[in-house]
């Protein structure tokens, strides 16, 4: 049974069919989200995000992940595995500790066991994490997801991006190769960062302004 809010399913079906469409500005073309990416790729590259602007961490991608052994099916990870992971991340700034964090989340992915020692990742990374290894619907909120739910007639972010999860979690979002749920918030924040932004947003050509009530 789907846990989405009343309301929510005609925001979510607009958002999606723009998002899946042909439209040229709908998802920002981040090498994470692109058919062949592992679940454990996609968990650590939301850590990396929770220091470093996406479209940074987008840049240094393949410098980062191509031939990481770690994050291999069945690799057993040692020293000089985080120490090799800690010299791809320094030009991001970043260093062991974010290495020994994408080490424990490769760790969680492999074995199924859902722990969070030392992580030091906020709310909202932890529940993008959870939302990309399928571990039940999460309500992950950034400055994106806040603005569009405020400005979509949600008064909780939060029970926005829960709603939102879980609606495509039970009716499905695509593409087929990402979750459902982290395709869905993944959606929410290219619309804030195309559409619905913080100084002026396109209300004009938004494609979901039939159903936001600021329009």
């Amino acid at each position: 049974m789907s846990t989405a809010a009343p309301g929510v399913e005609p925001f979510a079906r607009q958002l999606r069919a723009w998002w899946l469409g042909g439209d040229t500005w709908r998802r920002r073309g981040l090498p994470w989200r692109e058919e062949g990416v592992t679940t454990l790729e996609l968990a650590a590259t939301e850590a990396l995000m929770a220091q470093t602007p996406a479209d940074v961490v987008a840049f240094h991608w393949w410098a980062i992940f191509d031939g990481l052994r770690l994050l291999e099916p069945g690799a057993m990870v040692g020293p000089a595995d985080v120490e090799d992971l800690a010299r791809r991340v320094a030009p991001l700034g970043l260093g062991d500790r974010k290495a020994r964090t994408m080490v424990s989340i490769a760790e969680v992915v492999t074995t199924g066991r859902w722990t969070e020692p030392g992580w030091g990742l906020g709310p909202y990374t932890l529940g993008m994490v959870r939302l990309a290894t399928g571990q039940g619907v999460a309500a992950p909120v950034d400055t994106n997801v806040s603005r569009v739910a405020r400005r979509a007639g949600w008064s909780d972010p939060e029970d926005f991006s829960r709603s939102l999860s879980g609606w495509a979690t039970a009716h499905g979002w695509g593409p087929d190769h990402l979750p459902p749920g982290y395709a869905a918030l993944s959606a929410v924040m290219d619309l804030g960062h195309v559409y619905c932004r913080a100084a002026v947003g396109s209300c004009l050509v938004c494609p979901c302004q039939s159903e936001c009530p600021k329009w």
